[in-house]
């Protein structure tokens, strides 16, 4: 298993991904957190990664052949018949090598250089014939070493095995990838390349790459053990596997192979993982920390630990670390899985499984790190269904519950109601019955409504997150709600079966929901995402439909291996002229219930370069050079909107015609590129954001522009918007951005701004309305020393009102620099009331104070 994992031939995506986070062998990607990928990576790697272990293993089962695997050549070729020189044959001579097929097991296994008394010469003979008569008998298709396009070719050296030495050897000569040592090897030149101690422990990395072998120490079973058997298989169970793949098993042989070579532990007609206590007797460590290791798994506690050993809590917790590091494949491993599943109880969980306390304490060490206030969850189901698998012997639940009482108690109230003891997706799946009201809550709701169902009366559950598995809610849109199964009869399964076999592309559920009325009210269906969630409930995991409906994420229902994107294309490619985009979304919506903005942003991003001013065209742009030439001497900007560029070509004498429309398809010539739906970048930027900012961030006090003006008048304000909150500059007049570089020359530093809008948001009252006048006027800035500093610069008033722009929960009237905290929108009259209610003033006096005080014009 220390094989580069990049044997697999994953996407560079995931590649970088996982070595970013230092996996780079099949063993590290075999222990590795899998939550850096997306799902469609996850699933890609796991299939991979499956297929992988699945071959390896059928070779480490696989009964070795006796006979030459290649003796059919030595009917049809001799040693004498190759015209060796005499040097060779007497080499292979005193090597006990008399066949042509002895001679391509070695090159198969890479141990043709270690023949003895071969040198250069032979070898570049010997390796030479032997080529020749792999390509006439086409041996590339059965031999490893001599395929025309093996998938490890193209694997770096420097991404592998290899040592830093081995690695600067081999490009020093030039190769950088397995396929070009391959080469080299199958020259038969690797000898006058390297010294012999290079050449050994290069040939022993490039092997793992070109050999079809069993591992000699059985990872991929001991892997198996681990991952699908709970750390140990039965004779019977082996051998129904071994039929079951239709491989060649000799049972005898094979456990005689994994006594002579593992730690494997045979007994009782079945074959199991080393206990840890038993792995540990074998691995080399100190007799301190043997006993460290076994104190600590033991039930001691840390500091017991400690105390005992003389030794500070976190070295005890750093030898336990450090050691455990280096041991693997042990018996209790093949629980952490099942442990990181659920909170179990831990005298549940051991008496499930069959573990004794030190058992138990090493599956925690390695499990999940649950904090203290998580309630235990005992997942009855799961554990039917691991009866029902055959995982675990099968046993009646009520007694196994009565065995513990100080785990499963009797009753608890709930309002007054006297119910079982629930677990906690019980009690959840309860609240949600009792209590969720009928139109459903959002799963954050239901959360805090949990919490205070427990609170209220006095009962052990804590909730932080919602709890997936419950088994009686139907999922839509926005809200979560109860949902009765019973009433789905036979009647009304076997109709909403029918929208499966009516699924024949990619479908929104919104559009079978729409279809069948009748069947909607009568199954209590109220949206597109709750029937994709109950027919993915009842049908998702049916043989009937494996491998011909793809449950997509919600609503989204496919014809297997179909995708949203394949239907956009496909019904693009039956347009016979250009359309105005809605006309053809309306058209994808009216016939696959697709969601509008969904369909738009799939559109844009497999059919954006046929878009132009919300027109879909079918064909590519066509310019001629001469036009493309001229339009390159006009573009010199950064950034243009599509109508001031149309408008700008034309002035020069260039119409739509001579462009059709505005793409990428000739814009990438030119430098430039579609941004956004209304503009054209420059390649070198990712946006129009990033252009601005740069203009803006590279001087003092920085000018809007004509030029700037162009960009739409909302998108302006929100990047204006966007440099004062991140406090990068701010708006002062109507076309001047002061840049955060000029205020700290003015003294100003941006921590000075940040903790002037943390000390307004401290002492700044709720729910009162203010201007910076006002708060001038009522000498705001001696409630807090940051608020005074800044206030002791005597910066521009736009400035001020900037800051105070970035208080979090400020609330700004349309009109005029008003402010108040609050979770409700501001507005001049509210404002109005507030004052008249304060003050006692109306009309002319009320108006009069208003801007004597808030230097606030009221008409």
């Amino acid at each position: 298993m220390n094989i580069s994992f990049r044997v697999l031939n994953l996407s560079e995506k995931i590649i970088d991904k996982l070595e970013k986070n230092g996996v780079l062998t099949i063993f590290d990607l075999l222990r590795a957190d899998l939550s850096v990928l997306n799902p469609e990576e996850e699933a890609e790697l796991r299939k991979i990664l499956g297929d992988y272990k699945r071959r390896k293993l059928l070779l480490e089962l696989e009964e070795e052949k006796e006979e030459p695997r290649y003796g059919f050549l030595d009917a049809k070729y001799t040693l004498e018949g190759l015209n060796l020189s005499l040097r060779t044959l007497n080499a292979l001579n005193h090597n006990s090598i008399s066949r042509v097929s002895q001679l391509f097991t070695l090159v198969e296994q890479i141990k043709i250089y270690g023949v003895e008394n071969l040198g250069t010469k032979s070898l570049i003979q010997l390796l030479g014939k032997l080529g020749e008569i792999a390509e006439k008998e086409n041996l590339s298709e059965i031999i490893p070493i001599y395929s025309r396009k093996h998938p490890s070719d193209s694997l770096p050296v420097e991404k592998l095995g290899f040592s830093q030495g081995a690695i600067a050897s081999l490009h020093k000569l030039g190769i950088f990838n397995l396929g070009k040592l391959r080469e080299q090897y199958l020259k038969g030149v690797l000898l006058d390349l390297f010294s012999y101690k290079t050449l050994k422990a290069i040939l022993e990395e490039f092997k793992k790459y070109y050999t079809e072998l069993p591992d000699p120490d059985f990872s991929y079973f001991r892997t198996m053990l681990v991952e699908d058997r709970y750390g140990r298989i039965t004779f019977n169970d082996l051998l129904a596997y071994a039929r079951k793949n239709k491989i060649d098993f000799n049972l005898r042989e094979f456990v005689r192979k994994l006594s002579e070579k593992t730690d494997l532990v045979v007994e009782n007609e079945e074959i199991r993982l080393p206990y840890f206590k038993e792995k540990l007797k074998l691995v080399k460590i100190k007799e301190e920390s043997e006993a460290i290791i076994l104190a600590r798994f033991s039930g001691a506690t840390l500091q017991m630990v400690a105390d005992k050993f003389k030794k500070t809590r976190e070295r005890i917790r750093q030898i336990v670390r450090d050691r455990m590091a280096d041991i693997s494949m042990f018996f209790e491993e093949s629980f952490v899985k099942e442990y990181n599943k659920y909170v179990w109880h831990p005298q549940v969980f051991k008496k499930i499984f069959g573990l004794d306390d030190f058992s138990f304490n090493v599956v925690k060490y390695l499990g999940k790190k649950y904090t203290f206030d998580e309630e235990y969850v005992f997942p009855e189901e799961y554990v039917q269904e691991l009866m029902k698998s055959g995982k675990i012997p099968a046993f009646d639940l009520d007694e196994f519950k009565d065995s513990l009482p100080e785990v499963f108690s009797e009753r608890i109230s709930i309002y007054g109601r006297i119910v079982p003891k629930l677990t906690k997706r019980q009690f959840m799946e309860y609240v949600i019955e009792h209590f969720v009201p009928d139109e459903g809550m959002h799963k954050s709701q239901i959360v805090k409504l949990a919490q205070k169902v427990a609170k209220e009366n006095n009962l052990d559950y804590h909730f932080d997150k919602y709890i997936d598995i419950v088994s009686n809610t139907v999922q839509g849109l926005m809200n979560v709600r109860y949902y009765d199964y019973s009433r789905l009869t036979e009647e009304i399964v076997e109709e909403l079966k029918k929208i499966i076999y009516e699924v024949d592309s990619v479908y929104s559920c919104t559009y079978f929901h729409k279809k069948y009325p009748e069947l909607m009210e009568k199954a209590d269906i109220r949206d597109g995402y709750e029937l994709h969630f109950i027919l993915r409930r009842l049908f998702a995991d049916s043989e009937e439909f494996e491998g011909k409906v793809d449950f997509n994420r919600q609503p989204m229902l496919a014809v297997h291996g179909k995708t949203y994107a394949d239907v956009v294309v496909e019904n693009w490619q039956k347009l016979k002229a250009p359309v105005k985009l809605p006309t053809f979304t309306n058209n994808l919506i009216k016939r696959y219930g697709y969601h509008a903005g969904t369909l738009v942003n799939v559109i844009n991003s497999t059919l954006g370069d046929y878009i132009s001013l919300k027109v879909l065209y079918n064909f590519q742009p066509k310019l001629t050079p001469g036009t493309l030439e001229k339009i390159r001497g006009i573009m010199k900007d950064d950034f243009y909107e599509l109508g001031e560029l149309a408008e700008i070509l034309r002035r020069e004498g260039i119409e739509p015609s001579d462009y059709q429309y505005f793409s990428n398809f000739w814009l990438k010539d030119l430098g430039y590129k579609t941004h956004d739906v209304n503009y054209i970048i420059r390649e070198k930027y990712t946006s129009l954001k990033e252009i601005f900012f740069n203009k803006v961030l590279s001087t003092d006090i920085y000018t809007i522009t004509e030029k700037d003006r162009k960009i739409r008048e909302t998108t302006l304000i929100l990047f204006v918007e966007t440099l004062r909150q991140e406090y990068l500059a701010f708006q002062v007049g109507k076309d001047k951005l002061v840049n955060i570089s000029h205020l700290e020359k003015r003294g100003v530093k941006v921590e000075d701004i940040k903790a002037y809008v943390k000390a307004l948001e401290e002492v700044l009252p709720r729910n009162r309305y203010f201007t910076y006048e006002s708060l001038v006027q009522e000498k705001y800035y001696r409630k807090h020393p940051a608020l005074e500093k800044i206030e002791k610069l005597g910066l521009e008033k736009d400035l001020m009102v900037n800051f105070i722009r970035n208080v979090p929960g400020i609330k700004k009237t349309t009109k005029g620099n008003l402010f108040r905290i609050s979770k409700e929108q501001s507005t001049v009259n509210d404002f109005v009331s507030q004052v008249e209610k304060e003050t006692g003033l109306t009309g002319e006096e009320l108006k009069e104070h208003i801007w004597k005080h808030y230097q606030f014009k009221v008409r």
